[in-house]
């Protein structure tokens, strides 16, 4: 299999790349494969140009950006080639008077960041700096802030990919008020590199909060008081549940903590954030009150990036709202003293753990028994080939499968990460 082409984009043969190069792509893929190697297109037209040549060879690729999470969810199978949407990171157009912007998928969320900080403005997306957000949105990433905002497929208004035929294919647009047309933004989103290859994305952005502060709560009655707080008139833009473990890594006391997050104007946060303290002195529990709280949410974001080490598999799992206190009674009762860290919506039953491997499969039966899921994000390759990552029992199987084989037929973009295992 020949991998000349006349598409003009840039190709590094997988022997001239560093070891640390070849270890962080080679995380996705299952063991005893190599690439050929890696190819950066920079622009629209030279992605369709290198999968007219993906078609015309019959070549399976995966699709990189930072590869911050290119080892989540299940290990690609039998890659020829890796497509890298690195040097595609333009800011294409910024409306900043709409609320939009739009960016090519290889652009990174700290760059975006920075130039919509200058303007006064932000993108509520949570992951590493360094993430493209083609990464995001093909991971379907979330974090605490789309308590309020919603996560990637409630920000994403419109896109451009590059189908599995070569075909540039749009949809959605740059105004807020988008209902032309299938939905595939959120088709998209989760999708894993599956369907097509992201290439442009526009968001809808807000204004940055005039101030921000975060209460940490623990106690007895902290169940009880987390549901007075999402019952009550108040609006915080994240309610989280953090584990023990965690909690200590973060220098709290160790025992189930609730953060609650208030940002907006001045005295509208000091008003929140009064009567939240009024709530739970009344229950009696421990309040610890954080002013300037950025620090705070990024700690909790390295932590969890990291993991707490050997014998530990990063999942994301997810239980209905009114689910969310028995599953983690639950667990804690599962797990007992074993270490385990992680954070889960209050209000969305949606959350990312750190759990101890030989307790997976518990931990797995005991959220579809809540007819919730637990879906294997990172984790050593032996037990990704054992275990199967999606966990999915519902009914839509069918229906994923035969929008796999309309989009991708000859299963060419990241062969084993579907439902169906194509």
């Amino acid at each position: 299999m020949s991998l000349s082409w006349s598409a003009s984009a840039a190709f590094s043969p997988w022997s001239t790349l560093t070891p640390d190069q070849q270890g962080l792509l080679a995380c996705a893929l299952e063991p005893g494969g190599e690439p050929a190697g890696v190819v950066y297109p920079a622009t629209i037209q030279e992605t369709a140009e290198v999968l007219a040549c993906v078609n015309r060879y019959q070549q399976k690729i995966l699709v990189s950006g930072a590869a911050t999470a290119l080892d989540w969810g299940p290990l690609v199978r039998s890659v020829d080639l890796i497509v890298s949407t690195q040097a595609m990171a333009r800011l294409v157009d910024y409306r900043r008077e709409d609320l939009t912007v739009t960016v090519e998928a290889g652009m990174s969320l700290g760059a975006l960041g920075e130039a919509l900080a200058a303007e006064g403005q932000f993108l509520p997306l949570e992951a590493p700096a360094a993430a493209t957000l083609g990464g995001i949105i093909a991971t379907g990433r979330s974090g605490p802030l789309s308590h309020r905002y919603g996560g990637g497929r409630d920000l994403l208004l419109g896109l451009k990919l590059v189908r599995a035929d070569a075909q540039v294919v749009k949809a959605g647009g740059k105004v807020v008020k988008n209902v032309a047309g299938y939905d595939l933004m959120k088709l998209f989103t989760g999708s894993f590199g599956t369907l097509g290859v992201l290439q442009e994305l526009t968001f809808r952005v807000y204004a940055l909060p005039e101030a921000s502060e975060t209460l940490v709560v623990m106690g007895e009655q902290m169940p009880e008081f987390s549901r007075q707080v999402l019952a009550a008139a108040l609006a915080p833009v994240a309610v989280e549940l953090v584990s023990p473990h965690l909690g200590q890594q973060l220098g709290w006391s160790p025992e189930m903590a609730l953060m609650i997050r208030c940002q907006g104007l001045g005295p509208g946060v000091a008003g929140q954030v009064n009567t939240l303290k009024s709530l739970a002195q009344v229950l009696g529990l421990q309040v610890q009150v954080y002013r300037q709280d950025q620090d705070l949410w990024q700690a909790l974001g390295k932590v969890m990036e990291l993991g707490p080490g050997a014998g530990q598999a990063l999942v994301k799992i997810g239980v209905s709202s009114s689910s969310v206190d028995q599953f983690l009674a639950a667990l804690q009762t599962l797990l007992g003293p074993l270490p385990w860290w992680g954070h889960i919506q209050r209000g969305r039953g949606v959350g990312y753990l750190w759990l101890p491997v030989v307790f997976l499969e518990q931990a797995r039966a005991l959220s579809q028994t809540l007819n919730g899921f637990l879906t294997l994000l990172r984790a050593p390759a032996a037990l990704k080939m054992s275990l199967e990552a999606w966990g999915y029992t519902g009914d839509a199987l069918a229906l994923m499968v035969g929008l796999k084989q309309r989009f991708d037929p000859q299963n060419l973009l990241s062969p084993g990460r579907s439902f169906s295992g194509l």
